[in-house]
């Protein structure tokens, strides 16, 4: 496994009722401290409706930001805070974004003007990592060998070909992870977990001989490029 690249990691934190105050961080002068510390550009903010009894959209959605941590410069590519989430994703390890929400965690505490401010603590945070990295192996050799053949010619005698020679590869596999019997707490908190995918899958406008992959995992960075190690070892020693 070689040149990682790409890499970009996205957060989603879900919080309790109430746990933001999302009429303290609507105020102009927050939103203001939010894209000044972070270099942010602000492209939906809430908007008063003229009914009152009509709810404000309430989603705040910040881009192209900074985030400094010990000298170095990493890409906010998105911030979004709703009432109940707060979803980041940076051009970094996740490690990196955990230490950019501690530090916007203080600032929206800051910001709330409440009495009794809450502390921002997320019941559950899940993760998706994106990737380009090179591998040790074709992604036919995750099939067994007499499918793939059986399959290219299948196909070979069904496609016109147009006067071309025709070749006929795999380019993408898909793993579909399905997130079952749900925790008590997160059922009472009406917190459901969306299906995720394993994607593995030739980057674009590269040779397939390149063996240049883009994947995405439902995990953390460290997990992710993990599992990407043990996957290239265990294929590429076929």
């Amino acid at each position: 496994m070689k040149n990682i690249r790409e890499l970009r990691t996205t957060q989603i934190r879900i919080f309790p009722t109430d746990e933001i105050h999302f009429q303290s961080l609507q105020r102009q002068t927050a939103i203001n401290k939010i894209k000044e510390k972070y270099k942010l550009k602000n492209i939906i903010t809430p908007t008063i409706p003229e009914i009152p009894s009509i709810e404000i959209q309430k989603i705040l959605i910040f881009t192209n930001g900074e985030f400094v941590y010990k000298n170095k410069t990493y890409l906010v590519d998105r911030l979004v805070i709703e009432n109940r989430r707060i979803i980041i994703t940076m051009a970094s390890h996740s490690e990196i974004a955990d230490e950019f929400y501690t530090d916007l965690r203080n600032l929206l505490i800051e910001l709330d003007l409440r009495d009794a401010k809450s502390n921002y603590n997320a019941l559950v945070k899940s993760e998706e990592t994106t990737c380009v990295a090179k591998l040790d192996f074709y992604l036919y050799q995750l099939f067994e060998r007499n499918f793939i053949n059986n399959f290219q010619q299948t196909l070979l005698n069904k496609i016109e070909s147009h006067g071309c020679k025709i070749e006929i590869v795999p380019n993408v596999v898909r793993f579909k992870i399905n997130y079952l019997n749900e925790p008590e707490l997160y059922r009472k908190n009406k917190i459901t977990f969306a299906d995720k995918e394993f994607i593995l899958e030739v980057r674009e406008r590269t040779s397939y001989e390149d063996r240049i992959y883009f994947t995405s995992s439902p995990t953390d960075t460290k997990t992710h490029l993990e599992l990407l190690s043990e996957i290239n070892n265990l294929i590429a020693k076929k």
